[in-house]
């Protein structure tokens, strides 16, 4: 409001403010009217104020720059602050992954001991404890196998070269030669037989092989398994006891696990050794065993015999690589299934699978 116009404000009645400059400097000042004369006399005097704005506007801009420095402060504090609680909450988690850069394949066990009592913390380093535990299990057995595939391999090339060898030494009657083929037709025979089933073995890990499900007869297919097997050892008494039962899977591979059965029992077993099947149903599984009379397995290597290459001391120098009921738990596991050893009613091995008889094709994945 301007000064004049305040005045007149003031001198209606009304207190009444205005700003302006004066000799360079902003002053406020403040109007009001007189009070009444004495006598009653009409109020026309106005009582006019005045200050400098200047102190107000140092104490302003005084203010402001405290606020700016405050605020500034404050940041700078938060966040050297956030920087050394995120350093400190972090120092164990960097302490955890230098200790597990230093984990090898070789020494010891490979375990995380560092921060190990700190409760926070008990969970994650158990997990990577645990994940270290399953990468050496599987770096040891990934090693024996390695082993065992070099010793199983030299085997059959040591035969076939020394039979190469006999041949080529001198001149020889035909039935010897055929005598000598037929045994290195053996041992290739073998060496198909091995590299079949670690492909397979490989597959099933990878989970590359799916499953063709269709709906089969198990009598059917464990009923040509036999007359082959019978064909190949016609000297054998393999005793069968089918029921029919229905069941959806790959009979490719269904009758690959009932080979690998037959033929197990029969390696691993004195020639006339009686060697039995059986299918039954049995809720909603389709089962088959095979049982033997053989000498059976020690009662604490029957968790073991689906390992890769595993063989008791007895089934040593009867041929075979270790591989063949693998290769059975893992076709089972493809149809959902499961494999268990036990000592039969025979007295030697008995292998049974359970398959599940509703499963339905779309669901076989490796």
């Amino acid at each position: 409001m301007q000064p004049g116009t305040s005045k007149l404000t003031a001198r209606s009645g009304e207190p009444a403010y205005s700003t302006g400059d004066l000799s360079g400097i902003r002053i406020r000042s403040y109007y009001r009217p007189s009070p009444a004369h004495p006598r009653g006399t009409t109020r026309s005097a106005v009582i006019q104020v005045a200050a400098s704005l200047a102190p107000l506007g140092r104490d302003s801009l005084d203010v402001l720059l405290r606020l700016l420095a405050t605020g500034l402060l404050g940041t700078i504090v938060t966040a050297l602050g956030a920087g050394w609680l995120a350093r400190s909450s972090l120092a164990p988690v960097a302490e955890i992954a230098a200790q597990a850069r230093t984990v090898t394949s070789r020494g010891p066990r490979p375990q995380i001991t560092v921060h190990a009592d700190v409760i926070e913390l008990q969970d994650l380093i158990q997990v990577l404890n645990e994940m270290l535990g399953r990468m050496e299990r599987a770096l040891s057995q990934q090693r024996r196998i390695i082993s065992d595939v070099g010793h199983e391999l030299r085997t059959p090339i040591t035969v076939m070269r020394g039979e190469v060898e006999v041949a080529l030494r001198g001149t020889r009657q035909p039935e010897q030669y055929q005598a000598m083929l037929r045994s290195v037709l053996e041992e290739v025979d073998r060496l198909a037989l091995m590299g079949e089933e670690l492909i397979v073995l490989a597959r099933c890990e990878a989970g590359e092989l799916t499953p063709q499900a269709v709906a089969c007869d198990l009598k059917d297919l464990v009923a040509q398994a036999v007359a082959e097997a019978r064909r190949k050892h016609p000297h054998e008494p393999i005793e069968v006891d089918l029921a029919q039962v229905r069941v959806n899977a790959d009979p490719r591979l269904l009758g690959m696990a009932i080979d690998q059965l037959i033929d197990n029992a029969l390696r691993h077993t004195p020639s006339g050794t009686p060697i039995r099947l059986t299918t039954w149903e049995e809720g909603a599984h389709a089962c088959l065993a095979v049982e033997d009379a053989g000498p059976g397995v020690p009662e604490e290597s029957l968790s073991q015999l689906t390992e890769p290459f595993f063989r008791t001391d007895r089934a040593r120098g009867r041929g075979g690589a270790g591989l063949g009921l693998t290769v059975v738990a893992a076709i089972a596991a493809l149809h959902r299934g499961d494999i268990t050893p036990s000592r039969g009613s025979l007295g030697g091995l008995r292998v049974e699978v359970a398959l599940p008889t509703g499963i339905e094709g779309s669901i076989l994945r490796g």
